[in-house]
């Protein structure tokens, strides 16, 4: 009986050894790429998608053999497509397309991006050497004049028969790991798969009695293709502690977010550069809103709303990106169990949002040096201002008076400004300069200097005044269709993530992602 049980539980452990291998490693049979020319426009061809240079938001450049030399052909992608391309690449899925003829400006951009790639590749490698002018003749001539327009990237049937086998492989490991156990010990195979259930669940039990509210909160995210997640906060916030960490770098915020939120996982923290804008305007029924541009390369968004015990309700966003979740390669994977988990660290990094009480804040990059005050007070690190003041603050006041009270830090050689704004319709802008905090009665802001000084107007382009000459014509006011208007006017291609609007006064917000200003996200009161 033993011998059988023990050839029955290796059978099985193969068969699921097999499946799980098929699962991770299979691919769709590509079509050969042939030497492309006139002939060839409006053919359908399926190619790999390993190795992807990204040209802009909705292109990519990939590499495939034509007649043995190697060519990169630009791949279109429709906005469906473009938010999920990366994690196609990871799975091994090809691109099925139509081939087109790629327009002169098409082609230019093409072979610029890999001159540039080449460039800054040689400035890292000494294997290149000098990128003399033949070098980028030769580089021009393996740019394709074709390029795929994409109709699919992913063969749902068969995405769907490798999941499916994976899960089979899974059930066969674990029932053939029961019969080995079994055939060991010599007992019923069932009282084995049994006690096996006991020494899963009860552990398993535990686990989601202490850590239910992080559990509840990771089971509330939910997502789509363009990359928008929403995540309902249900723990209390841990503002005391937050405020007592004496935080003044990003490694002593991945500290406290290790402890606090990630039960010690290591996880990636990089607080980015980024240019933004924001304003206040008053709509013509009274209320207040607040525009606000994050301006930064390609990330995906979250939305969390908390209503904790002992701080007003609110909606904020975070860029994934900066704690280590994004679609691209060597990154957490957003739609993954770890992706999910991680997502909790970034009720800490959110960079703009508003509260129950009609308080908005948004942090926007200066380019003058880190700031690191030193006058005895409690440390603050401004990238966690932004969730203290809405955790805390009802109005511009409260919110000044908080700020007065700590020492504050930036990040990454450079430091803030903070945007804050409250349903009476009053704004400011803080910005900090040596031991002191500066407060800038204004309507809007962007990247530049605003405290009068030798730094003044450090970092200034035509956003600004664009914002302010739009506000001046409409004497402040703005309708929310105007005001989503205006952050599309200064809105910076290919780089504004998100834009939104805030209602302070309805406790609303409308977000348009990748400058799609048609599609809006909507979030809050209805009325």
């Amino acid at each position: 009986m033993k011998k059988k049980t023990l050839i029955a539980a290796a059978v099985v452990l193969v068969l699921g050894l097999c499946a799980v291998l098929f699962s991770k490693f299979a691919r769709q049979r590509s079509s050969d790429m042939m030497h492309l020319t006139d002939d060839s426009l409006g053919q359908t061809v399926t190619v790999d998608i390993s190795e992807p240079l990204p040209v802009n938001r909705n292109s990519w450049l990939l590499g495939f053999e034509d007649d043995e030399n190697a060519v990169e052909i630009r791949v279109l992608l429709t906005d469906a497509f473009a938010r999920t391309f990366e994690r196609y690449v990871e799975q091994n899925v090809p691109v099925t397309g139509i081939i087109r003829k790629s327009t002169p400006e098409m082609f230019e951009e093409d072979c610029q991006t890999i001159i540039d790639y080449v460039q800054m590749l040689s400035e890292v490698s000494d294997d290149f050497g000098e990128i003399t002018d033949d070098y980028i003749a030769s580089l021009r001539s393996c740019i394709s004049p074709y390029y795929i327009e994409a109709t699919a990237l992913n063969n749902d049937s068969f995405a769907a028969v490798k999941q499916g086998v994976f899960i089979a492989g899974i059930v066969l490991l674990i029932v053939g790991g029961i019969l080995l156990i079994a055939a060991l010990l010599r007992r019923s195979a069932w009282k084995v798969a049994l006690a096996c259930i006991c020494i899963v669940a009860v552990p398993a039990l535990i686990v989601g009695i202490v850590f239910f509210r992080k559990l509840q909160t990771v089971f509330s995210i939910r997502g789509d293709s363009s990359g928008m997640y929403c995540m309902e906060y249900t723990e209390d916030a841990k503002l005391a502690e937050l405020l007592n960490a004496n935080i003044t770098s990003d490694s002593d915020l991945l500290a406290f977010l290790q402890k606090e939120e990630l039960c010690g996982l290591p996880v990636d923290l990089k607080t980015g550069q980024n240019g933004c804008a924001a304003f206040k305007a008053a709509a013509a029924d009274g209320t207040v809103l607040f525009g606000r541009n994050f301006d930064y390369p390609e990330t995906d968004t979250l939305m969390i709303f908390c209503d904790p015990k002992n701080a007003y309700a609110s909606y904020a966003l975070a860029d994934l990106r900066e704690i280590g979740i994004s679609t691209r390669r060597g990154k957490i994977d957003p739609d993954s169990p770890l992706g999910r988990f991680v997502m909790l660290a970034a009720h800490y990094v959110v960079t703009d949002g508003f509260n129950e009480a009609g308080l908005g804040v948004a942090t926007l990059q200066l380019d003058n040096g880190e700031i690191h005050q030193n006058t005895g007070k409690p440390d603050l690190f401004v990238y966690c201002a932004v969730r203290v003041l809405l955790d805390r603050c009802a109005t511009v006041d409260d919110a000044l008076s908080l700020l007065e009270a700590y020492d504050i830090h930036s990040h990454n050689g450079n430091r803030q400004h903070l945007f804050i704004v409250d349903k009476t319709g009053r704004s400011v802008v803080v910005e900090w300069s040596d031991s002191e905090m500066f407060v800038n009665e204004l309507d809007a802001c962007t990247n530049s200097v605003l405290t009068p000084g030798d730094d003044y107007g450090a970092g200034a382009d035509d956003r600004l005044p664009t914002i302010l000459a739009a506000l001046q014509e409409h004497d402040g006011t703005l309708s929310r269709d105007e005001a989503r208007d205006l952050l599309a006017a200064v809105a910076q291609e290919d780089y504004t993530e998100w834009s939104c609007v805030y209602d302070l006064n309805r406790f609303a917000v409308d977000v348009w992602l990748d400058e799609h200003f048609d599609q809006p996200y909507h979030f809050g009161s209805e009325e």
